[in-house]
């Protein structure tokens, strides 16, 4: 079938993720700078995959409000030959090649070989689960770091490809050291995977009839600077750093500092000294717990577990059936006495809550912050936890453009307040049980001169 008319014209860093595609790489990471035109060149690469393959494509966004407003409603300007012209982002999908007219509710094309082109939203968990039923063969995961669902998406839908010989494309610029920095450190290391990192220094316009500049010219970017924009934020949104922190975070330069200080690294647990346990209950979501142990001052996070909607059985057997560790304190929350009562009756010793709810919250937080040259963190063990403090941020102010001095409540608050926990009833002093040092009396009866009940 022949395209009666040119829809996309590839620029040279364009081609490559094509190249490996022909070479037969099935999965693709392309961290690329803001403005690169990332969601383009996928649909570009999902339509020409579309046609040689009949099936369902998704285009996935992390809200799915953000799927309408940045592709199916958006409009894009481009220069050819000095003449600029506009067009909206699904005519890359042409008419000639579309069996119907696009379904605008369902924001879904379907094309005249029988495939079918869907954008979808990881919104929550419930438009995650929903992702389960379809049959997908490919996949772009558009500003992957930025979506709080999108890991548990790419979690749900690999065994789909690893069945149906699919391909997912993840397209993003950084947010900090997340999951999105994990995929492209895996990728980066893995020769199975295509892996692309583009900066301003690497991308011009240099499609047929384009000028040949800079997608984002070193003018801009000292604009944005006299404008006062942070050196971290234009090294993260145009030389797609990873800069360990995100402005408006808690605790993420602490986090940043502890990493280059080598205290996130293998936190091995030390048999012969008891571990203190830290909860944020979450009664009606997740449920936070930190395992530490104070060795010469040095408050070492050797493990951490985050459930959702979890009952104090279910701690119960977490910490007795599930974890090898001798615990020395248990603390929990000012609204955890309850918890605190029902621990003490499964024979836990050591259990303290704390006094009252904190007056201030603010307060608190300037007491970690003071304390957190003493943390150290298992890499691996406390993987989780260690994302909630990097991403630990206040809510936002668009008006007045500030940032409030409330924290904001949300996937990574749990592992936050639950540091809280120990920061207010104290991370010490962590004691064994008292029996456990005691010394064990044997007794035996049994006589080695009688054996068989015969004395010889």
């Amino acid at each position: 079938m022949a395209i009666v008319r040119e829809i996309f014209r590839p620029r040279s860093y364009q081609r490559a993720v094509r190249q490996a595609r022909f070479a037969g790489k099935k999965n693709f990471v392309c961290l690329w700078h803001r403005r690169a035109g990332k969601d383009r060149n996928a649909m570009a690469f999902t339509l020409e995959e579309a046609l040689k393959r009949q099936g369902v494509y998704f285009h996935l966004f992390p809200a799915l409000n953000q799927g309408r407003r940045d592709l199916w409603d958006n409009i894009l300007q481009e220069k050819i030959n000095g003449v600029e012209r506009s067009f909206r982002m699904i005519d890359m999908f042409p008419q000639e090649l579309l069996a119907s007219k696009p379904n605008e509710t369902e924001m879904q094309l379907q094309l005249v070989n029988g495939s079918i082109y869907q954008v979808m939203g990881a919104d929550d968990k419930k438009a995650v689960e929903r992702l389960r039923g379809p049959n997908p063969i490919g996949i772009v995961y558009s500003e992957y770091a930025h979506g709080d669902y999108m890991e548990a998406a790419m979690d749900t839908l690999e065994p789909v490809f690893a069945e149906n010989d699919g391909w997912q494309l993840f397209a993003y610029t950084p947010n900090g050291e997340n999951h999105g920095k994990r995929l492209y450190d895996m990728a980066y290391n893995n020769p199975n995977w295509f892996c692309q990192k583009l900066t301003i220094e690497d991308t011009r316009r240099d499609a047929l009839g384009e000028n040949g500049l800079p997608v984002v010219s070193l003018e801009t970017i000292e604009e944005f600077r006299r404008r006062g924009k942070r050196e971290e934020w234009l090294r993260q949104e145009f030389w797609c750093d990873f800069t360990g922190f995100q402005y408006g975070t808690i605790y993420g330069d602490m986090m940043m500092k502890a990493d280059a200080d080598g205290r996130i690294d293998n936190i091995p647990y030390i048999a012969n000294h008891p571990v203190g346990v830290l909860f944020d209950l979450g009664h009606a979501d997740a449920m936070a717990i930190w395992f530490y142990q104070v060795v010469n001052g040095a408050i070492r996070f050797i493990d951490y577990e985050e459930e959702t909607q979890k009952s104090m059985q279910w701690v119960v057997k977490l910490l007795r059936e599930q974890k090898p560790y001798v615990y020395g304190r248990l603390c929990l929350p000012w609204d955890g006495r309850a918890a605190a009562e029902y621990l003490g009756e499964m024979g836990f010793k050591n259990v303290v809550c704390v006094d009252k709810r904190t007056p201030s919250v603010q307060a608190e937080i300037e007491k970690i912050r003071r304390n957190f040259y003493r943390f150290y963190f298992d890499r691996l063990k406390c993987a989780k936890g260690i994302d909630c403090l990097r991403n630990y941020n206040r809510e936002f102010n668009e008006e007045d453009q500030v940032f409030s001095e409330k924290p904001r409540h949300d996937k990574w608050s749990h592992g936050a307040d639950a540091l809280r926990t120990g920061e207010e009833a104290g991370f010490e002093p962590l004691m064994w049980d008292h029996q456990f040092d005691q010394e064990v009396k044997v007794e035996i009866d049994f006589d080695p001169r009688n054996i068989y009940g015969q004395r010889r």
